[in-house]
Parts: structure tokens; sequence; C-alpha cells
């Protein structure tokens, strides 16, 4: 059954059939799994004293729902939501940003993950490590899990191209030459 030019000896996987069967029982599929396996890592964040012009420029060319905005020590000082106003673009993100953030740690359990949006009708939290945030989780990333994977799924909104135009390339934003 496992196929040609395959030598193995009477019963070598029946202790695996045995595991098979209690990985997938009830609520121990993902049981290991943690934040930090299906968060999306964010590497650009913002300062308090950047400018709401500079956050959604970045939320604009990274697609995010949210961008993490940290103090001079790198710790999370709050959020900034790519649905929130940032009609005065010289005003300090210190100033508009969310304060009230949930978190968790990267070790928090995808239980504990999927208890929270099942409770609340938050769609995003931040995940941190040490106090300093290292990526982001939103409600639609958790549902993705329960879809099959498609190649589809993989395709981008547009043909390649031979320049950077078909690639997201936050320097070029970091810079200032966004275009």
């Amino acid at each position: 059954h496992s196929g040609r030019d395959c030598v193995v000896c009477h019963g070598q996987f029946d202790d695996e059939d045995q595991a098979w069967v209690e990985l997938t029982e009830p609520g121990k599929l993902f049981e290991r799994t943690a934040a930090h396996h299906v968060m999306s890592p964010v590497p650009v964040m913002l300062q308090v004293d950047d400018t709401a012009a500079h956050a959604a420029t970045l939320l604009d060319s990274t697609r995010l729902d949210a961008l993490n905005v940290v103090n001079s020590d790198g710790r999370l000082a709050g959020v900034v939501a790519a649905d929130d106003s940032l009609v005065d673009s010289g005003t300090r993100l210190s100033e508009v940003i969310e304060t009230d953030v949930t978190t968790f740690n990267e070790d928090a359990s995808l239980a504990s993950l999927l208890d929270f949006f099942t409770r609340e009708d938050q769609s995003w939290a931040v995940i941190t490590h040490d106090g300093r945030p290292t990526g982001l989780i939103t409600r639609d990333q958790l549902a993705t899990l329960c879809q099959a994977v498609a190649v589809d799924r993989f395709l981008p909104d547009e043909a390649c191209s031979n320049n950077s135009n078909y690639l997201v390339v936050t320097d070029r934003v970091l810079a200032g030459n966004a275009s």
C-alpha cells in the first residue's frame, strides 16, 4: 500500500495509526499550536511620535488590518487600525492610537485565541514577547485554518511583472519614495 521501491517490516506503522487516532480526537488536532504559529509577524513598527500620514501610508502599503505602535523602549504603546480616522495627517500617533489593546503572549494556546474571538467582538489582537509586539492575529486568520488549501488562494491580484510594483516594498515607503 505504501508504493514501490519501499521496504517495511510487518507492523512497523501500527504505533503511527494509534498516534493519528489520538491526534484527531476532538480538541486535540491543534493542541500544541501557539499564537506565534498562526500570527502574522509585523516587522514594521510605528513610533508614538510618528504622524498619522506616515501610519496611513504604511497601512495602505502593507494591507494589514492594524499596525503596532511602540514607545522609545520598543514596548507596545497602542495600535493604529486601518479603519481608524487618520484625517489630520500632521497629528502625532500618541494622540490617536488605541491604547486599550488586547494582547496575548506568543506562547498562548490556539484554544485561548479561539475562545477570545468567539466571546469578544474584537477582530484582532496583538501578540507580544516580553511586552514587545511581535505580530497580529485576526479573526479571519483563524477562520482560514478551517478552509482547504487551494492553489488559487496563493495567487497574486495581478500578473507577475519585472518591476517592484508587483511586490510590497516597505523600505521604499519608509524612505519616503512611495509612488
